[in-house]
């Protein structure tokens, strides 16, 4: 396995830990998405990420943190400690 679809799957089991401890759905992921990134519309497109199937942009990261208000960082953990980075 590569380097990148190791981050690829890395952000997105990240994503999706966060996005279920804020108890939100995918179709909230993709509407905010979708403001700034009209490719997010769908909330398969969270899916695919989630799975490791997308990969996404630093911009893309940038704004699902913003999202998450999480630091980018925090989806590129490979220890992701849900409570410290959420607060």
């Amino acid at each position: 396995m590569s380097r990148a679809d190791k981050t690829d799957q890395l952000v997105g089991a990240n994503l999706r830990k966060l996005r279920l401890f804020q108890d939100l759905e995918q179709k909230h992921i993709a509407a905010a998405m979708a403001i700034t990134h009209p490719t997010w519309q769908h909330p398969q497109i969270v899916s695919a990420v989630e799975c490791g199937q997308r990969a996404v942009t630093v911009g893309e990261l940038v704004d699902l943190a913003g999202i998450l208000g999480v630091e980018p960082m925090v989806l590129l953990a490979e220890r992701l400690d849900l409570k410290a980075a959420v607060g």
